[in-house]
């Protein structure tokens, strides 16, 4: 495991690059290879969730009750990409949201916001899939094959959906860090962003 301070380097350079990767997967859909997008937008939540994961194990020096611990850190950053995606989901997801299933009364927002954090769930559950199928050509049978020229704009539309609010959060919490070196406390910029309600028209 690195050390706390090498845990905040870390968090910053990994976002950085999930940045790069979100920026490059819209360099590639906005020129109408959307698969590839994808692709790379899956690796920039899996950038996005190792950072936000290294800036959570770094506040942990000040927070010793950090859910994470090593063994659990280890597997975000060397185990299976599966690993991210879950955890990507769960940093993602709102509090407001969870509360949605256990609350006796109706709250239309709140409800709107738990089905687009299920959607991307479902989209995370199948990302590494999707990853895969924007980068390599496949045989599926009966004379049928997975292209990375199959991906339609409603399957960039999730993709974006998931992937830029979440890097935008990995952001706030790496401008924290830059502010403050020791806690990483200082006062977010806005809102933190959550998983959007529904994917952004295309």
């Amino acid at each position: 495991m690195p050390s706390f301070d090498e845990a905040k380097v870390w968090g910053i350079l990994a976002t950085e690059n999930a940045k790069a990767l979100l920026a490059s997967a819209h360099m590639c859909a906005d020129h109408g290879d959307r698969g590839r997008g994808i692709s790379l937008a899956v690796l920039a939540v899996e950038e996005a969730a190792k950072a936000r994961a290294m800036f959570g194990y770094a506040r942990s020096e000040h927070r010793p009750a950090f859910i994470l611990d090593a063994a659990t850190m280890k597997k975000i950053i060397r185990g299976p990409h599966q690993v991210r995606h879950l955890i990507a989901w769960l940093q993602g997801s709102s509090r407001e949201a969870r509360q949605v299933s256990m609350s006796e009364t109706r709250d239309a927002e709140g409800e709107n916001r738990h089905a687009a954090e299920l959607a991307a769930l479902d989209w995370l559950l199948v990302a590494n899939t999707s990853k895969n199928g924007g980068f390599y050509v496949d045989y599926l049978g009966n004379g049928h094959w997975s292209t990375p020229l199959a991906a339609t704009d409603e399957q960039w539309a999730m993709a974006e959906a998931v992937a830029t609010p979440f890097v935008a959060e990995a952001e706030n919490q790496a401008t924290r860090w830059r502010a403050d070196p020791i806690r990483g406390w200082s006062e977010p910029q806005g809102e933190a962003p959550t998983f959007p309600r529904e994917p952004r028209p295309t």
